[in-house]
């Protein structure tokens, strides 16, 4: 519904690496229509995803299936991508623990996408002594109270955190305390609740924040509408 439309309005014909941080519909539901719907080199996802490997129906044999695991590193174009969670020979209770946690940094900026870690996750990381720091973090779990504890926080040391929320969703994410958790930090948060889609654009000079794009705020004079 939205990432496709997006590929194609960008001339992408075919996905060399698509990441399947793990199998909750609200991070797994679009990725069958697009093994289906585009030459993917590589998908990338979690063991517990990959024992239920029938649930990509479409997942062609010229896809390479690899199991994210920490300490997986690669670079494309001077970013470098790092995947930090889930830890080797660690099992945690919860499933959300052991989603795919990825790092992308270049030689000025990084951002850590965190997927549904809760607290025991973001611990273990902190004891295996992961380099978390970002400027911009994807708000572990929505906002959960289950997540963001202030050790993480304090370890990432966020200039943006980006809530990935529906408005009005019936988990009632992100939770307050969280979000003054994070503003206690003087970490500045948006919600796509509010702004929509967000692009950030990094500047080429250091220590600069991100040029933020929402698409709320872009298209709110009825000139800038799309049709249909």
């Amino acid at each position: 519904v939205v990432v496709t439309p997006w590929l194609r309005t960008q001339g992408i014909a075919t996905i060399d690496t698509l990441m399947v941080s793990h199998n909750d519909n609200d991070h797994s539901g679009g990725s069958d229509y697009l093994l289906a719907h585009f030459p993917i080199q590589e998908l990338v996802t979690n063991q517990l995803v990959t024992n239920q490997v029938n649930n990509f129906e479409h997942l062609a044999t010229s896809t390479q299936l690899t199991v994210c695991v920490a300490g997986q590193t690669w670079v494309w174009d001077k970013v470098k991508f790092e995947v930090l969670n889930p830890l080797p020979n660690l099992q945690h209770e919860k499933k959300n623990n052991q989603a795919c946690v990825l790092r992308i940094s270049n030689a000025a900026y990084s951002v850590l996408l965190t997927a549904d870690i809760e607290q025991a996750a973001e611990q273990a990381l902190l004891t295996e002594g992961a380099n978390l720091r970002a400027n911009v973090v994807l708000v572990p779990h929505h906002g959960s109270k289950t997540s963001s504890s202030l050790p993480f926080l304090k370890a990432v040391t966020p200039k943006l955190a980006i809530v990935s929320s529906g408005y009005l969703n019936r988990f009632h994410h992100p939770h307050p305390k969280v979000i003054e958790r994070y503003e206690s930090q003087g970490i500045k948060v948006l919600n796509t609740a509010d702004t929509g889609a967000m692009q950030l654009d990094f500047s080429q000079e250091e220590n600069q924040s991100p040029i933020i794009f929402t698409y709320r705020k872009q298209y709110a004079k009825f000139w800038n509408k799309r049709n249909n």
